[in-house]
């Protein structure tokens, strides 16, 4: 756990001070992901069934990481909707900035009532990642970009146990930011896998 992979990223005004709510059902994937938002400057609301495997990473952070760093022990099948879940953090949705959902694949139904009753004010960008190529996540990472704005929230649902996607996928979405975070209107024609990308140069 202490010699973990973490985002190359500088911190960036773009997320600084904001909040970003890591959903995980267990640490391995989740302390780098927290470790390098804390390190950009981010407020960490850690939530889990498991309330204790979240403390764990208290442990594991600095003085100054801890006071941004939160927990919240929620069960899943009770949250119909992201914006219920930020009414339940008793956060408001200016707040938050990035939502990372870290579980294993959900039942159609589960994946429905977490991800689509949500407030069309929210306009948030779902995106599943799973087995893609560099090529094509930087694709993807282009084509779920949406225009910053304080009432919308960046969404996004990985594997479980694909950190290292995790991370190359963050790095390019917070470049995206960095290069033109007020207007990030991208088209882009989806990339062959076996083509080279030079987007994380």
């Amino acid at each position: 756990m202490q010699s973990v992979r973490k985002l190359r990223l500088t911190p960036l005004n773009y997320w600084r001070q904001q909040y970003a709510i890591v959903l995980m059902s267990h640490t391995k994937a989740g302390y780098p992901i927290v470790l390098s938002l804390l390190d950009m400057g981010m407020y960490v609301v850690a939530v889990s069934p498991h309330f204790k495997q979240n403390e764990v990473l208290r442990h594991l952070l600095s003085n100054e990481h801890r006071q941004r760093y939160f927990t919240k022990q929620v069960d899943l099948h009770t949250i119909m909707s992201i914006n219920m879940l930020i009414m339940e953090l008793k956060l408001q949705v200016q707040q938050v900035k990035l939502f990372l959902c870290l579980i294993p694949q959900i039942n159609e139904c589960e994946k429905s009532d977490i991800f689509e009753k949500t407030s069309a004010a929210l306009l948030q960008t779902i995106l599943e990642v799973n087995d893609l190529g560099v090529g094509a996540l930087c694709a993807a990472a282009k084509r779920h970009v949406i225009q910053e704005d304080y009432s919308h929230v960046w969404c996004i649902r990985f594997h479980h146990n694909e950190p290292d996607l995790v991370h190359d996928y963050l790095e390019y979405l917070m470049g995206l930011a960095c290069a033109a975070p007020r207007n990030l209107n991208v088209n882009l024609v989806r990339q062959n896998e076996n083509e080279k990308c030079d987007c994380m140069e």
